[in-house]
């Protein structure tokens, strides 16, 4: 990309080297803010250098950015059966309520909950799995769960009674669906890299086992970012089983899809629209964000390709294929670049550059697929 990047010092942040990969940048404790290390050094440094004990800044400043605002209050939540966190904005209420669901990471998130509080929602950050006392894994999930927790948020006198929404990702929009569907009070759902019908393991609704998306494990590609799970749920493994019937909810929908995704083909994921029938395509809303991968964040947070997922076990899961970068040195006659490119060697590349006219390459890889580059001179940089 070109241009100015306010945000960029933040959302292009990488692992430390040396750090074990699969890790997943997310806030743990939301009521602390992320303290972010700014140093300006002299000249250019590898990264190696810049770890170097005796490497010191020209200049150092600490930046603090918070997920939650400091008047909205938060309260955990052990109800009955329900576990989770409320998140209430500052004032008298009720307030627009919104149960915040995520996926097959288990456990309890807050960050996106207290984001939605810091901007006036009272929400729910809703766990289902690997918390406390809840079931240890996403095998046999009951609805009813999930009903409760709804008929509580509903209840509560900071919650505006007229309906609620709900903000899922991945198996948590999977939840999300059936929800809507069997739930009138839900009148706005998001869906973020949702499937349209169940995955992997099935969830249990009013007693009955939902038809489930099994998907082809010998199409399972295993590399050294990650797992790569798109080919096991592709459109034909889609197509045994029919989609969950969102179409009859009250809900608007709002389905998020990246067509990068790494967990499965982004046509699929889409594909909601198409069962809606002709007069009630207005009540859903697909964006699709390009180059994007299964795991979509919270703006300016930092990209995440790979992570170990408790589904899979210690293996990590690829959500995105992995980025092509290319470098090179403005101070010497010719242009030598390095292009990175997964599972394959590096390919190093020496350009001449007669008077910075532009050039343009054709790169193929093995599988013969081709990657194209353009070289051009801005103010002694250049862009791939």
């Amino acid at each position: 990309m070109s241009g100015l990047e306010p945000m960029g010092l933040f959302w292009s942040m990488e692992q430390e080297p040396g750090q074990s990969k699969g890790l997943r940048y997310w806030k743990r404790d939301v009521t602390e803010p992320v303290l972010v290390t700014l140093n300006v050094f002299k000249g250019h440094y590898s990264w190696d250098e810049l770890y170097s004990k005796t490497m010191q800044p020209l200049v150092s400043t600490v930046i603090r950015r918070w997920y939650k605002a400091p008047d909205v209050k938060r309260e955990q939540i052990r109800v009955g059966n329900i576990r989770g966190t409320l998140f209430l904005p500052p004032g008298k209420g009720p307030f627009l309520g919104v149960i915040d669901m995520f996926g097959s990471a288990g456990g309890l998130m807050e960050f996106r909950a207290s984001l939605l509080a810091s901007r006036g929602f009272a929400c729910l950050a809703l766990a289902y799995f690997g918390y406390e006392d809840l079931q240890k894994t996403l095998k046999d999930l009951n609805m009813d769960y999930f009903q409760e927790a709804v008929d509580w948020f509903m209840s509560h006198p900071s919650v505006i009674k007229d309906g609620i929404g709900v903000v899922s990702v991945s198996k948590g929009a999977e939840i999300c669906q059936l929800l809507a569907v069997n739930c009138t009070k839900i009148h706005a759902a998001v869906l973020i890299s949702g499937p349209p019908c169940c995955t992997a393991l099935p969830i249990i609704n009013n007693g009955k086992e939902v038809p489930t998306v099994i998907g082809d494990f010998f199409k399972f590609k295993w590399t050294d970012e990650g797992l790569i799970m798109r080919d096991a749920y592709n459109v034909n493994e889609y197509a045994k089983v029919p989609k969950i019937e969102i179409w009859k909810s009250n809900a608007k929908i709002l389905n998020i899809v990246a067509d990068d995704d790494q967990c499965a083909e982004s046509s699929v994921l889409a594909s909601h629209v198409d069962a809606y029938p002709e007069h009630l395509k207005c009540n859903i809303e697909t964006v699709v964000y390009h180059d994007a991968g299964h795991l979509i964040e919270p703006p300016y947070s930092p990209f995440c390709k790979a992570s170990y997922n408790k589904l899979i076990g210690k293996y990590c899961v690829s959500w995105c294929r992995a980025p092509y970068r290319a470098t090179y040195n403005p101070n010497q006659s010719d242009c030598h670049l390095t292009i990175y490119m997964p599972n394959q060697s590096d390919y190093h590349l020496t350009i001449f550059k007669p008077n910075w006219s532009d050039c343009h390459l054709t790169i193929y890889k093995p599988n013969q697929s081709e990657y194209h580059l353009t070289i051009y001179k801005t103010n002694q940089t250049a862009t791939s």
